[in-house]
């Protein structure tokens, strides 16, 4: 009988949950949806990020007491900030855990099951840095009302001008999103007809 390299996942196991792993999110299908997936997040994530900034920044100065469940509508922004921090270290540390526990099961000797494996993580480790975006906009945003502040005196010309740059960053995050996501896709699509192009090889059949 053949001796395991894990001390509680026997040879076979290991093997069969590494190939039907790698069989799952290897497929070219799941790859095009995760690029389009992973661009949506991040262009969405700076969308929230700057309006959670504004009706922050709004709250903070109207005459009209806000609140959600009796939390301070112009606390907003910090309580996004924390989120973001907490949604970052939490993705950080299960990447690493479980990147290190699927290496244990799977074996380091198989660097292309690895590969498919590191693949699949990496959208964990998105979370996190996607969380971080989030972060960084409602502070640049938030510097980008004060500069309003030295600028325009008014509340009603400051906002009514941010709205219209809010529309137009919202216009310019949707085009980029559509162009990207189909330029990937097409990359993708132009891989795949390669690949369905080239002669089928027959003589590498493994017997099931």
């Amino acid at each position: 009988m053949a001796m395991s390299h894990h001390p509680y996942v026997p040879v076979e196991d290991k093997q069969a949950f590494a190939d039907n792993w790698a069989a799952k999110y290897t497929c070219e299908g799941f790859n095009i949806r995760s690029d389009a997936y992973s661009t949506f997040t991040i262009v969405s994530a700076l969308i929230f990020g700057y309006a959670a900034t504004l009706v922050s920044s709004f709250a903070s100065e109207s005459s009209y007491s806000f609140a959600i469940w009796g939390f301070p509508v112009e606390n907003i922004r910090m309580g996004v900030c924390l989120l973001a921090a907490i949604a970052s270290l939490y993705s950080t540390v299960a990447f690493a855990l479980q990147a290190y526990y699927i290496k244990r099961m799977v074996g380091w000797d198989r660097a292309d099951l690895l590969q498919s494996f590191t693949a699949y993580f990496d959208d964990i480790r998105d979370y996190g840095r996607n969380a971080l975006w989030i972060a960084l906009t409602l502070i640049i945003t938030d510097e980008f009302l004060v500069l309003f502040d030295v600028i325009f005196s008014t509340a009603q010309t400051k906002y009514t001008i941010a709205f219209f740059c809010t529309l137009a960053f919202i216009g310019l995050a949707g085009a980029a999103l559509v162009v990207v996501a189909v330029r990937r896709m097409g990359a993708k699509y132009v891989e795949l007809k390669k690949k369905r192009d080239l002669p089928a090889d027959t003589g590498t059949q493994v017997p099931v």
